[in-house]
């Protein structure tokens, strides 16, 4: 099954495609290429901080209403 964020990053890619076209910008797709990569490397810089402190026990993200702080 297809995930969620990689059909809303196809879609985004679309209508940024679209936009630059229209408008004949092309340096549309840098800025959010740029910035839709920047937010990627922090949500990926968060979860492995995440693991890192909370290890095998559970993570910050997770619906365990307990969990391990160590």
């Amino acid at each position: 099954m297809i995930k969620k964020g990689f059909i809303a990053g196809i879609v985004t890619v679309g209508i940024v495609l679209a936009l630059a076209a229209f408008t004949e910008k092309w340096s549309y797709l840098y800025f959010v290429s740029g910035t839709m990569g920047a937010v990627s490397l922090v949500l990926a810089l968060a979860y492995l901080i995440d693991s890192i402190v909370l290890g095998s026990t559970g993570t910050f993200f997770s619906s365990k209403k307990t969990r391990k702080v160590s």
